[in-house]
């Protein structure tokens, strides 16, 4: 299709993936009004407001604060939020939020918790902007590609990645050191298809039977971190990245907070996810999330948004990266 044909399929797609959204939310509102009119208690529905983020980016983080706080008892981000991301309280005193619990969690700090967790992932190592290699690390020696994903910065949205040979990566490494901190991650031909595309799946959350994630829903590292992150009640997403030609071999990659207005299907197995659990409930993931990610960026001296030291994920453990190997 023409370029013009392609955006108007990505707005009609929006508009569907919203409507799915709209319908959960008003279910979940004839929900808690006969859940009233049983304790015998009244109430006037809510309304519902559709937020456009360009409206709201420029306003004061005190503003914000009051306005959301005063008059909203939920707020459903949809995922792929641009930075810098709008500041929602997320406190138990809040409004419950379905969305990113902060920046860093659409950054690679996110992936490099996960690996923390999950103990298995892709063999990476975070690099510090302006850090220069005189050769490659041991753990990347003899690969035939690499994967390297650049590191958003405060204010900035940012996030491509790049495939690499082997036996340029060094230069190619060095040459993005300059402009960005990256993650460098351990890849083989399987993860790549043949329009150079990453092969990965995406996973609805929360996780429910029935929503045609049934392959892949029995992951044992899917279970995992579901219950190390407390993510029976978050809206979002895993994606998988199949690291083998068999199609059993895959690996948690990343996990994406909010509703996927991007996709029908996702959307579609998201929301009806979603009607399993209570929407409503406390985000204690949220909570733990944002306080993993700022011990983790803490722990490996990184700023709030980038790393100062070299990180390494060996496989098993994430270490500070001795450069002198």
């Amino acid at each position: 299709p023409s370029t013009g044909e392609g955006e108007i399929q990505f707005l009609v797609d929006q508009i569907q993936s919203l409507q799915r959204v709209l319908n959960l939310i008003c279910a979940v509102e004839a929900s808690a009004d006969q859940s009233g009119a049983i304790a015998g208690s009244e109430r006037p529905p809510p309304e519902i407001d559709i937020l456009r983020y360009e409206v709201l980016a420029d306003l004061p983080h005190s503003t914000l604060k009051r306005m959301f706080s005063q008059h909203y008892f939920l707020v459903v981000f949809m995922a792929r939020c641009p930075l810098p991301l709008l500041q929602v309280p997320i406190s138990r005193e809040g409004p419950v939020v379905h969305g990113l619990p902060s920046e860093m969690a659409a950054m690679p700090w996110m992936q490099l918790l996960l690996l923390q967790e999950l103990e298995n992932g892709l063999v990476s190592i975070a690099f510090p902007k302006g850090m220069q290699l005189r050769s490659l690390p041991n753990v990347f020696s003899h690969v035939d590609r690499l994967l390297i994903e650049y590191w958003p910065e405060e204010g900035g949205s940012k996030s491509e990645r790049i495939f690499v040979e082997g036996s340029v990566a060094l230069g190619v490494i060095n040459h993005t050191l300059l402009s960005s901190a990256i993650l460098v991650q351990k890849v083989t031909e399987a993860v790549i298809d043949s329009e150079g595309k990453l092969v990965t799946v995406d996973v609805a959350l929360p996780l429910s039977a029935g929503v045609g994630d049934e392959s892949f829903s029995q992951h044992g590292d899917i279970h995992k971190i579901v219950e190390k992150l407390k993510l029976v009640n978050t809206i979002g997403y895993l994606t998988l990245l199949r690291v083998t030609e068999r199609e059993s071999e895959w690996k948690v990659k990343n996990i994406h907070f909010g509703m996927p207005l991007h996709s029908v299907d996702l959307c579609r197995r998201v929301c009806e996810s979603a009607k399993s659990i209570d929407i409503l409930s406390s985000h204690a993931s949220s909570i733990l999330i944002k306080e993993k990610l700022e011990a983790l960026s803490s722990e490996y001296m990184g700023s709030r948004f980038l790393p100062t030291v070299p990180i390494l994920f060996d496989g098993k453990t994430l270490s500070k990266y001795n450069t002198q190997i």
